[in-house]
């Protein structure tokens, strides 16, 4: 299982938010997708990864100017999505 949070990430330009990932009950194959026209204006790295049971890692997003105020990124293979509020 994969768990993701937080659910809502802030972010005013030039800023950076953090997506914390964390694999409970075995090993886990993730990835994110990010809406489609946002290619180059929300960079999330990284974009997919294997956690092994118990392990943590940080996937860093940034939003590149000004754009939609809200952008929804979904995990797989949980089916959670995070809502990128831009400032």
């Amino acid at each position: 299982m994969l768990g993701v949070s937080p659910a809502t990430l802030d972010i005013t330009p030039p800023d950076i938010g953090l997506i914390t990932l964390t694999a409970s009950g075995g090993s886990v194959n993730w990835s994110v997708s990010e809406p489609p026209g946002l290619a180059g204006k929300v960079l999330v790295v990284p974009m997919s990864g294997t956690l092994a049971a118990g392990e943590t890692t940080t996937v860093t997003v940034s939003v590149q100017g000004p754009g939609k105020p809200r952008v929804h990124l979904m995990f797989s293979p949980s089916g959670a999505t995070v809502t990128v509020v831009i400032g």
